[in-house]
């Protein structure tokens, strides 16, 4: 018996193209992921210094400076680890 065409041959050509969408909307999603990642270097992310360490007081300095604390809460936070530094004998 013969259907003019209209068989099963149009399902490998459904499920072609519905694997293609599906890889199209992944590769996008994962580009857009990745250009949405925040960059090393951004306030609030905390860097790699290739110098010395920092100190306690020169980190609260920066996070001040990039806004990621306010000032009361500097000074609250600076006075508390000058106090708790240990007394030289």
């Amino acid at each position: 018996m013969h259907h003019d065409g209209w068989d099963w041959h149009w399902v490998p050509m459904v499920v072609f193209v519905a694997a293609l969408l599906i890889l199209m909307v992944w590769l996008v999603a994962t580009v857009l992921r990745r250009s949405q990642a925040v960059p090393s270097g951004s306030p609030g992310v905390p860097t790699q210094h290739p110098g010395p360490r920092l100190s306690a007081e020169e980190i609260l300095a920066e996070r001040l400076a990039h806004g990621n604390i306010e000032v009361e809460d500097y000074h609250r936070r600076l006075e508390a680890l000058r106090q708790s530094r240990p007394k030289p004998s």
